[in-house]
């Protein structure tokens, strides 16, 4: 997802591993800090790092 409170949240509740993609909504830095259930298991630039 794109979005810490909604996407990379909803994700951890349910056990899933999530991956945050900087689409420019949130930067590398405010995911970096992210704490809790906002805190996304990887952090990619593009979708397509998701295939390697």
């Amino acid at each position: 997802g794109d979005n810490l409170a909604t996407d990379i949240a909803a994700g951890n509740r349910i056990g899933m591993h999530t991956a945050l993609v900087l689409t420019g909504l949130i930067s590398r830095k405010q995911a970096e800090a992210a704490q809790g259930e906002m805190k996304p298991g990887e952090i990619i630039e593009t979708l397509r790092e998701l295939l390697k």
